[in-house]
């Protein structure tokens, strides 16, 4: 339950198109550090490493998954 950021829709094909994500809605009391599964609705798209100071999911899908 820990380190799982869940994503919508638009956000999730940006992800695996290899774009990385700048998360505006993280609250003070949701503490993200380090590497994050990444979440959209019931299905997980794999791992992004969480850059607290900047707000922003850096991306690591990889790059044969990678939708053009």
């Amino acid at each position: 339950k820990k380190n799982i950021i869940e994503l919508d829709d638009e956000q999730i094909l940006k992800w695996i198109r290899g774009e990385d994500i700048e998360l505006k809605a993280v609250s003070d009391d949701e503490e993200y550090f380090g590497f994050a599964l990444i979440k959209n609705k019931n299905d997980f798209y794999g791992c992004g490493k969480f850059r607290t100071a900047e707000k922003k999911l850096l991306n690591y899908y990889p790059k044969i998954r990678r939708v053009k």
